[in-house]
């Protein structure tokens, strides 16, 4: 569950930059999105939820995994917007 609330964590934050993002720009234009992005948002932060629930943050060396595992999502983040 360690992995999971590291993982979910950081992949909601990512989605919450683009909502960010597409409501300064223009909400009625991005709407459709804005939606999908909401909901895929939510859905993370419930697999966070669950993985807290199941003490994921209770780990051994919790922090130390979370930094490796988010290290390891940032680049493919990086990679993927370069593809």
């Amino acid at each position: 569950m360690a992995c999971t609330t590291a993982v979910e964590e950081l992949i909601a934050e990512h989605y919450n930059q683009q909502i960010m993002e597409l409501l300064e720009d223009d909400p009625e234009a991005h709407a459709q999105l804005l939606e999908t992005l909401t909901k895929l948002r939510d859905d993370e932060m419930h697999h966070y939820d669950v993985g807290v629930e199941n003490d994921g943050l209770k780990a051994p060396k919790y922090d130390t995994l979370k930094w490796l595992i988010q290290s390891g999502c940032k680049g493919a983040i990086w990679l993927a917007e370069r593809l």
